[in-house]
């Protein structure tokens, strides 16, 4: 009797439906006062055969340990670069006896006719910054790429000028651009770079902030590394995407005069824009990008409030989904402060706001959504970064490269 007994109860607990099974399994952890429904069932999720459970519940954790790693006393210079004066020199040299140059120069006389109108008008920019050098007392051996007078915009006397620390000048051939030249150009100075905020009237610099870059690698699921750097290139001469330039990437982020679908135009890197919403256009970009997904920016402005000139800072709230068990996936968040961020400031942000989307599916990333705003008070950027799974999301294809998505 009792293993027929056995048996009926064997038989009975088989039988029993899926959905009963699955509401007798307990999910640990406190709910933190959500609601019931916080907690959802992913079918399509399975591990080892064990149906997992995702706790939708966002719970606090700490940000990755960062180490940070400074490379900012040299700068190693290319070995094909130039002193800007002695280029121009070989230009003008060139230009002058163009008829009588042989095969053997054929670089330099390519690389002139590429290359010698951008840099004949951003040498002239950089002769037109000479006489402030002495007048307002700058360090020895620096040269002033490009200045910005910032009165139309409502800050009267003040100027930001772009300077280099014993700059040189890379210049290369049209060839079809890499990843890393949306950034740079085919010609760019390169050394440590600067920005100064002048006070016209007085003839004195108010503050001066270094042009660093942070990069941050990550080394584990609660580590990661940042790179604090120089930036490597402030180009000259480079692609114009008004003009749909023929490159890799969908969008070179400089403003850029002239050029072609073929040939690169002349750089303006200070070219004042509005990222706060202030309707003041008293800001300045600068990017750099590594590879073919991540482009890095960051935004320098000029500070009413303070007189002076700063590097925004962006608090991010990171959000992110991960495995806690076989059987239990859970919703994460941290907060992190940087500098620098990918793609929010490749374009001006009038409103002070920017919602945007990429995926970063197809490099072993996540679908990423963003949304950022200034915030005036503590004049700085502000935002959420929202990289949590969702069912919806295996639905949506992916490829090995994406191009994010601004709402407007």
């Amino acid at each position: 009797m009792r293993f027929a007994a056995g048996i009926l109860v064997f038989l009975f607990l088989n039988c029993t439906p899926a959905e009963q099974k699955q509401a007798a399994v307990a999910v640990p952890g406190k709910k933190d006062s959500a609601p019931d429904t916080a907690i959802a069932s992913v079918p399509e999720k399975k591990k080892d055969s064990v149906r997992v459970f995702h706790d939708t519940v966002l719970r606090r954790m700490k940000a990755p340990f960062c180490e940070r790693t400074y490379d900012t006393a040299a700068f190693d210079h290319t070995a094909e670069s130039e002193d800007p004066d002695e280029l121009m020199r070989v230009f003008r040299h060139i230009r002058k006896n163009i008829r009588q140059l042989h095969d053997s120069e054929f670089y330099e006389l390519a690389l002139y006719r590429e290359m010698y109108e951008q840099y004949r008008r951003s040498y002239e920019r950089m002769r037109a910054g000479d006489p402030l050098l002495a007048e307002y007392k700058f360090p020895k051996g620096a040269r002033i790429i490009e200045q910005c007078a910032l009165d139309s915009s409502g800050a009267s006397g003040r100027t930001v000028v772009l300077w280099v620390k014993q700059p040189r000048v890379v210049a290369m051939t049209m060839e079809t651009y890499n990843c890393p030249e949306a950034t740079t150009g085919k010609g760019y100075y390169e050394g440590p770079s600067y920005l100064s905020l002048l006070d016209a009237k007085q003839k004195r610099i108010i503050n001066t902030l270094p042009i660093l870059v942070e990069e941050t690698w990550s080394t584990g699921a609660d580590s990661c590394t940042l790179d604090i750097h120089r930036l490597r290139a402030l180009p000259f001469s480079i692609g114009n995407s008004d003009k749909r330039f023929k490159h890799c990437l969908p969008r070179i982020p400089y403003h850029v005069i002239g050029g072609t679908d073929s040939t690169e135009g002349l750089a303006v890197l200070l070219r004042p824009q509005d990222f706060t919403g202030d309707g003041k256009k008293t800001e300045f970009t600068f990017y750099q990008q590594m590879y073919c997904m991540g482009t890095l920016g960051t935004v320098f402005g000029y500070s009413e409030k303070q007189d002076r000139l700063v590097q925004y800072e962006v608090l991010m709230k990171n959000m992110e989904t991960r495995y806690e068990s076989d059987s239990l996936i859970r919703d994460h968040y941290y907060y992190e402060l940087n500098r620098w961020v990918n793609y929010v400031f490749v374009f001006p942000m009038e409103t002070g706001r920017r919602k945007m989307e990429i995926d970063y599916r197809g490099r072993g990333g996540a679908l990423c959504r963003y949304e950022v705003y200034f915030n005036a008070a503590l004049e700085r950027f502000e935002g959420v970064c929202d990289m949590r799974e969702r069912p919806a999301h295996a639905e949506r294809g992916y490829a090995w490269y994406d191009v994010p998505y601004y709402e407007k």
